[in-house]
């Protein structure tokens, strides 16, 4: 999304107190000390020729006295993993978007997983 100036914004409204605002400025607003125990997560996208990507990446900062990550995080990556599966199992060539989703979140649940998949550009 572009302002009338031209800027790039990046974010979902929402995230932001109501207010999308340029990467610069965001970063600034938001400028914290990262500290043992965060759970940080980069996303990152791409756009050219109408195409579009979309990057996440995690990281956990140990504690002190921690050797690995808390093992809810472990399972919470584990179930994300299993989402993402699930998902790519439900892509068979012939299918709609919809038909997809709908595989996709009928497999998840039968898995036990309470969960959902937002669309593209959620």
């Amino acid at each position: 999304m572009r302002n009338d100036n031209g800027a790039h914004f990046v974010g979902k409204a929402d995230d932001y107190r109501g207010k999308i605002l340029p990467l610069r400025q965001r970063a600034e607003e938001k400028r914290k000390l990262i500290q043992p125990g965060d759970l940080l997560n980069c996303d990152v996208g791409f756009y050219y020729l109408n195409l579009a990507t979309d990057i996440q990446q995690n990281a956990y900062i140990l504690k002190k006295d921690e050797t690995d990550a808390p093992e809810g995080l472990k399972d919470a990556l584990a179930d994300g993993n299993m989402l993402q599966d699930i998902l790519a199992e439900a892509m068979v060539t012939g299918r709609t978007g919809n038909e997809i989703l709908k595989a996709a979140l009928e497999k998840a649940e039968e898995e036990g997983m309470n969960t959902s998949i937002c669309p593209p550009n959620h």
